[in-house]
C-alpha cells in the first residue's frame, strides 16, 4: 500500500473520530486537571495489597501526565494509631506508603477540609499533614492552626501564580475547626461566610488564577441546594476563578458564572463504588493562559474495580449525557469530544500569525471550537499528502481538495463526503473503501457526491 495511502487512512482514525479527550495545548498554556474524592482505604486498600500502590492510578496516569497540575480531595486520613471515635459510623485511615501512588500518578495536591481528615482526632490530623509534606503533596484547607490553614497554596509554572483553597460545609464535629493554637481546618458554613470571602480575596491578590474546593451538598444528589449555588456564586464574586466541589459522591452539574466554572460535584474518583452512579465520574480540565480561560472540557471516567477508567463511545456519552441533563438549567453543554460550550464566552488570545486576537471558543448553539482540533491536526498532516487544506469556520468543515478528488470532514455533523479520483480502483480499494468502513465505526455519515 503506497505511503501516503497510509498515512491518510491513520489520519481519518486521529482526526475524525468524534471523541478527542486529552488534546494538545500550546506551550504557553496551563492545563489544570481536577478530579473528586479520593480513598485509599477499605476495598481500595485492599486491591493495592494485592498488587501495588500505583494499581488505583494506572488507568488515569496518562491523563495526568498531560497536565500541568492536578487537584483531588482527600477523603481520607493517613497514617498508624490515633484517637478514633466510636460514635462515628464511618472512618478511614489510609497507609503512608499509599500515597506514593498518588506522587507517582502526578497529583499535585488534594484538598483537606473534609469531614474525614480528621477520622482519627488531632493525632491522626498532624500524622496526615507530616505524610503529605513528606511525599511533597501540598495540601489546602486545613493545618497546625489557623493562621496555615488560610494560607492558599501557591504554584508558579510559566510565568504564572496558581492559587489553591478548601472549605467544607461538612465537618463532624466543632473540635474539628482549626485555630490559634489546634491544628483543623477550615469551615464554609454560614456564620463564617465573611471569613470565607475575605480569605478568597486576600489570596487572589496574590496569585495570577484561584482554585477553590469546598466540601458540600448532600451524599447521593444529584443536583445543587440553592445554599451550595449561593456560596459557589459568592466565592466567584470574592476573586475564585474556578469552584470543585465534592462530598455527594455522584456528579452534579457544571454552571459558568460571569465565565467561571462551578463544578458543583466532581463525584468519586479513586473510590470503592458500588453503585452505577457513584462509579460514574469525570476528570474536569482546564487550558488556561495570562488572559484567563481558554478553553474547557470534561474526560469521561467509569471506575471499574477502584481504577478510575477514561470511557470513550457508548460509556463517555451516557456520563456526558448525565452531566448535559443537570446542566441544562444553567445552559451549559458538554458536545461528544467533552468541550464544554453555552453560556461562556472564553478569554481571547493574541495568534502569533495574526494580526488580531481569536477566540478559541464560540459560544454559538450548534458549535464549540472556531477550529475543530481535529481540523487543525489535519491541516497539519495536509501538505504532506500532497492536498491544499480548506477550513469553513461557520460551519467547522475541512476539505482536502487535489486535482478531481475532494475529502471533506463535516465535524458539525459528524459526516464525511468524498468526490472521487474516478476510475482509480487502487484508490477506491485503499482510501475510499476503508474510509466508508471507518465512519460505520465511528458512527458517522458518508456519502460520494460525485454519485
Amino acid at each position: 500500500m503506497p505511503k501516503k495511502t497510509v498515512a491518510i487512512i491513520l489520519i481519518f482514525i486521529l482526526c475524525f473520530s468524534q471523541v478527542a479527550y486529552g488534546q494538545e495545548k500550546p506551550q504557553d498554556t496551563l492545563r489544570i486537571s481536577l478530579v473528586g474524592d479520593i480513598l485509599l482505604d477499605r476495598a481500595v486498600a485492599q486491591y493495592i495489597e494485592n498488587n501495588d500502590v500505583d494499581y488505583p492510578w494506572e488507568k488515569a496516569t496518562s491523563i495526568f501526565g498531560a497536565s500541568d497540575l492536578v487537584l483531588g480531595n482527600l477523603e481520607t486520613s493517613v497514617g498508624i494509631g490515633g484517637q478514633i471515635d466510636i460514635n462515628k459510623q464511618y472512618t478511614f485511615q489510609s497507609k503512608p506508603e499509599t500515597l506514593k501512588g498518588m506522587v507517582n500518578a502526578g497529583v499535585h495536591g488534594v484538598a483537606i477540609a473534609n469531614n474525614h481528615i480528621l477520622d482519627y482526632g488531632q493525632e491522626g490530623f498532624v500524622q496526615t499533614l507530616n505524610y503529605l509534606d513528606a511525599y511533597g503533596i501540598k495540601y489546602a484547607g486545613g493545618g497546625k492552626n489557623i493562621e496555615v490553614a488560610l494560607k492558599p497554596v501557591v504554584w508558579e509554572m510559566k510565568g504564572m501564580k496558581i492559587g489553591f483553597l478548601a472549605f467544607s460545609r461538612v465537618i463532624y464535629d466543632v473540635s474539628w475547626y482549626a485555630t490559634e493554637k489546634r491544628p483543623g481546618i477550615l469551615s464554609a458554613y454560614d456564620h463564617y461566610t465573611k471569613q470565607v470571602s475575605e480569605t478568597i480575596r486576600k489570596a487572589r491578590e496574590q496569585v495570577d488564577f484561584l482554585i477553590v474546593s469546598v466540601h458540600w451538598g448532600k451524599e447521593l444528589a444529584q443536583y445543587p441546594e440553592q445554599n451550595e449555588i449561593k456560596l459557589g456564586r459568592m466565592m466567584i464574586d470574592s476573586g475564585a476563578d474556578v469552584i470543585m466541589g465534592h462530598h455527594p459522591h455522584v456528579l452534579q452539574g457544571i454552571e459558568f458564572y460571569k465565565n467561571k466554572p462551578i463544578v458543583y460535584s466532581l463525584g468519586n474518583f479513586v473510590f470503592s463504588s458500588t453503585s452505577q452512579l457513584s462509579r460514574t465520574s469525570m476528570i474536569f480540565n482546564l487550558e488556561i493562559g495570562p488572559e484567563g480561560i481558554l478553553n474547557s472540557y470534561v474526560i469521561p471516567v467509569k471506575i471499574n474495580h477502584c481504577q478510575p477508567t477514561p470511557v470513550e463511545g457508548k460509556e463517555g456519552e451516557e456520563v456526558i449525557g448525565i452531566l448535559n441533563a443537570i446542566s441544562q438549567q444553567w445552559d451549559t453543554r458538554i458536545l461528544k469530544n467533552g468541550d464544554i460550550v453555552g453560556n461562556i464566552e472564553y478569554a481571547k488570545r493574541k495568534i502569533s500569525n495574526l494580526s488580531e486576537d481569536v477566540p478559541l471558543v464560540d459560544s454559538g448553539e450548534n458549535k464549540s471550537v472556531l477550529k475543530d482540533r481535529r481540523a487543525e491536526k489535519l491541516e497539519k498532516l495536509s501538505s504532506f499528502l500532497g492536498y491544499d487544506f480548506y477550513y469553513d469556520e461557520g460551519a467547522n468543515m475541512a476539505t482536502l481538495m487535489k486535482e478531481n478528488e475532494l475529502l471533506t470532514f463535516d465535524y458539525g455533523q459528524e459526516a464525511i463526503m468524498i468526490q472521487r479520483e474516478k476510475k482509480n480502483i487502487l484508490r477506491s480499494i485503499f482510501i475510499y473503501k476503508p474510509l466508508h468502513l471507518m465512519s460505520k465505526l465511528f458512527k458517522w455519515g458518508f456519502r460520494y457526491i460525485d454519485d
